[in-house]
């Protein structure tokens, strides 16, 4: 049963550390959308966290 709660709680870090990159990398991209590199990490990133959030 401990398991599974520190199984969620680190869940719900990854969850907001993932939702954090994700608007910051968009707020990059909005300001120089020929950054390529921002584009690459936030398409990543949202993967990421599309991944954790069906989990």
């Amino acid at each position: 049963m401990n398991f599974n709660r520190n199984t969620d709680s680190f869940k719900a870090q990854e969850i907001t550390m993932q939702r954090s990159k994700v608007v910051s990398l968009a707020e990059a991209v909005l300001e120089d959308p020929s950054n390529m590199l921002c584009q690459a990490l936030l398409n990543q990133t949202m993967k990421r966290l599309e991944m954790l959030l069906s989990a």
